[in-house]
């Protein structure tokens, strides 16, 4: 049981499928495109709602691990862009990684 808010808008909204998983545990799903507020949901700006995000990955209250798919060298934009275009529906979220790039620093 829970809620599911639905953020934004995937490329092709009429290809988007619930899947057995969502169906099964009875979720409420909300669906929200509004970036502008009026009355007192303005308190509620980007800037807060970016904060309140960013608050949460850090006290753990917010998994975001499992939305990297695929980490890279900057040395392989190619295969990256390559990656993007061919296999987007698995592509997730894509990483740079520059950790190897200057040992030492």
């Amino acid at each position: 049981f829970g809620t599911l808010l639905l953020l934004g808008d995937s490329p092709e909204p009429s290809r988007q499928t619930l899947t057995h998983d969502v169906l099964t545990r009875q979720l409420r799903i909300v669906g929200t495109h509004n970036a502008k507020l009026s009355g007192d949901a303005a308190w509620w700006t980007e800037e807060r709602q970016i904060g309140f995000f960013l608050e949460l990955i850090a006290r753990g209250e917010m998994r975001v691990a499992d939305l990297v798919t695929h980490r890279f060298g900057p040395e392989d934009p190619q295969e990256v862009y390559q990656l993007l275009q061919r296999q987007r529906e698995t592509a997730m979220g894509v990483l740079f990684d520059w950790r190897g790039l200057n040992p030492g620093r």
